[in-house]
């Protein structure tokens, strides 16, 4: 999130306690697009928080550390929690910390990577691999989010072998509303006027 919104990262901050916020515009084209970035944590007791920080999201950003692969097992039930309260926002599946990832024994890599797919292909989830430290697919996790929700051209390359960091998804067909417009697959997702974006 801090790399993202504020371009900086900070080794020694520690892990969110109860809700964080950040915000960044980006633009596309002649137009502006806000993330409104919530982070809760991981900690059982965010879990009251889970209403407001859902309730309106039109994507669900499931960040585990690769490095951990406790970490992705507890996303299952934080993913099944979400969903209940938010069937539409589409869920992205982060794996973070992939430069530590290259520094674990080959069979452990070669783990994580294979659970963290077959994960992301029960929720159908676009997969990302990142690490905000060096940076790696920091803002690659956003454009795919863009890309996803509005139906853009897949302007991300993906990448899907062995040591490299993954980047995987499908994105969406665009549906054609009776105005002409382009929306996602999220009834909460703004309609936008086909042809105003072609990539990011």
């Amino acid at each position: 999130m801090q790399r993202f919104c504020e371009g900086n990262f900070d080794e020694t901050q520690l892990q969110t306690q109860g809700v964080n916020f950040m915000e960044r515009i980006v633009s596309l084209g002649d137009q502006e697009v806000t993330f409104s970035l919530w982070d809760i944590g991981g900690h059982i007791e965010s879990e009251a928080m889970l209403p407001l920080v859902c309730n309106d999201a039109a994507a669900l950003l499931l960040l585990f550390d690769l490095t951990r692969p406790k970490t992705l097992d507890a996303i299952r039930e934080w993913h099944r929690k979400a969903r209940a309260l938010n069937k539409c926002a589409m869920p992205f599946l982060v794996g973070c910390k992939y430069d530590q990832l290259l520094e674990q024994p080959v069979d452990e890599h070669a783990h994580i990577i294979k659970v963290s797919r077959r994960f992301a292909e029960a929720i159908s989830a676009p997969l990302i691999f990142c690490a905000p430290s060096v940076p790696i697919n920091v803002s690659n996790v956003f454009k795919v989010i863009l890309i996803s929700l509005f139906g853009l051209a897949p302007a991300v390359k993906q990448l899907r072998d062995p040591g490299e960091p993954c980047v995987m998804y499908e994105p969406p067909q665009p549906q054609i509303g009776d105005e002409g417009a382009v929306s996602g697959a999220n009834p909460r997702t703004p309609r936008i006027p086909r042809g105003m974006f072609d990539s990011v």
